[in-house]
């Protein structure tokens, strides 16, 4: 599997060591063959002056220069130069663990994984009271291609962990791609690394105004909920 996500300094020193911890440990994963790391080249040149990856495994590791925040609509597009790959876009502060060797093998040109979250290898609210949040999304390569040839992507050109975004790309997968989604959540255990609680958007970056009584309430109160549910499953036929 190849990681799409991103790398950044943050003003914050405890969210930043989350980042380096979650790119330090995600690129020794055996399941993952390479991570496609967008970066901009201000922090491009820190990143590399620092040298906190084990020289072990930078191998895996491909830079993407990229100077602007990633939406959804770019990210995608960074397939394109993929081929015939599992892919997966995810946010920086995601670590991997795969649980059910076998569970990759259950994609295929119908279906895609949206992942939800634990917050550590106990604690899992999202899961337990789950209203839509997910951090990772995996689909094959080919097929993403396939399907976005012709499609207009502006309908997801917003950037990651921005409240709302997570509805819209369900609803474009499902109503614009013809994905069938699940969310194996058991299978490919991600793991929160955000415990700093540092964020980087306002109430600015919310997303549309659909539902006004949103479930969730708070800074999500004005933004998209999604019509579909991906629930948690333990088992995909």
């Amino acid at each position: 599997m190849e990681l799409i996500t991103s790398f950044y300094y943050p003003s914050n020193s405890e969210r930043l060591n989350e980042l380096k911890e979650t790119i330090k440990n995600n690129i020794k994963k055996k399941f993952i063959e390479k991570i496609n790391l967008i970066i901009t080249e201000k922090d491009l040149a820190i990143f590399q002056k620092e040298n906190f990856l084990d020289d072990n495994y930078t191998n895996k590791l491909n830079i993407i220069i990229y100077n602007n925040t990633p939406t959804y609509k770019y990210l995608i597009e960074v397939i394109k130069n993929i081929n015939d790959k599992i892919v997966c876009i995810c946010n920086s502060d995601i670590e991997f663990f795969l649980i059910n060797n076998e569970i990759l093998n259950k994609l295929n040109d119908l279906n895609c994984f949206f992942l939800t979250r634990h917050e550590d290898n106990t604690n899992k609210p999202l899961i337990d009271n789950y209203l839509g949040s997910h951090d990772a999304f995996i689909m094959k390569s080919n097929t993403i291609n396939n399907k976005i040839k012709n499609i207009d992507l502006k309908y997801i050109d917003y950037p990651q962990n921005t409240p709302g975004i997570e509805a819209l790309l369900i609803i474009f997968f499902i109503e614009k791609l013809n994905y069938v989604i699940f969310n194996p959540c058991f299978d490919i255990k991600l793991i929160h690394h955000h415990k700093s609680n540092f964020r980087t958007y306002t109430n600015k970056d919310i997303i549309g105004h659909v539902y006004p009584n949103h479930p969730l309430g708070g800074i999500y109160q004005n933004s998209i909920w999604c019509k579909y549910l991906i629930y948690p499953c333990k088992t995909i036929n």
